[in-house]
């Protein structure tokens, strides 16, 4: 069933989706760069990671351009793969939360709809302090989740991965680890590598 493929972020997405036009983002200038882990067999060696831009959400990223986007005005879904289901959500709210220290793990449990024992950690994500999770979706078990809760300029950024089924896990976890390590805030860049 592919029908959870948004999963948890559904009614997110939906919110953020309504009433935006759609925008692609754009390949930067700064060139292809291979991938991590090559040997998964939805993966060639011939197959390029690009650094991307999303200017709307002022985010950049290592994506491929034929990965299959849809994006609004404060999230962008990135399907990386749709057998297995392996998706990327950046979502950002305007957010009364101003440290990570407000993240609790029953508003983690709300905002990410995890299964019970998951797990956080404090992190490095984009140059900031960010809460990793590791968990499962709590309505379909079969989901691994990882995501990264962050505050950057009043804004609450979630940058959630999942891969369905969960067995697939360790053919995309190099990929998701290098794209989630290349993320990083456009006003934080140093102007010139653009």
């Amino acid at each position: 069933m592919k029908s959870h493929l948004i999963h948890r972020l559904s009614l997110l997405f939906l919110l953020v989706l309504s009433s935006s036009p759609s925008r692609a983002i754009q390949p930067s200038v700064e060139g292809n760069l291979p991938l991590l882990d090559s040997s998964s067999p939805d993966m060639s060696s011939e197959e390029k990671l690009q650094i991307c831009k999303d200017e709307e959400l002022g985010v950049k990223l290592l994506c491929n351009p034929d990965w299959e986007l849809q994006t609004g005005k404060e999230a962008i879904l990135i399907i990386i793969s749709s057998d297995p289901a392996v998706t990327l959500t950046i979502a950002r709210q305007k957010s009364p939360i101003v440290s990570l220290e407000q993240l609790s793990n029953s508003l983690l449990t709300e905002l990410g709809q995890y299964e019970e024992g998951f797990d956080t950690e404090r992190t490095r994500l984009a140059n900031q302090e960010a809460i990793k999770v590791k968990g499962f979706y709590k309505n379909y078990s079969q989901v691994r989740l990882l995501d990264y809760y962050l505050v950057h300029d009043s804004f609450l950024y979630m940058i959630l991965f999942s891969v369905n089924p969960k067995e697939e896990w360790d053919h995309y976890k190099f990929l998701i680890k290098k794209v989630a390590e290349s993320l990083s805030f456009i006003d934080s860049d140093d102007v010139s590598s653009y």
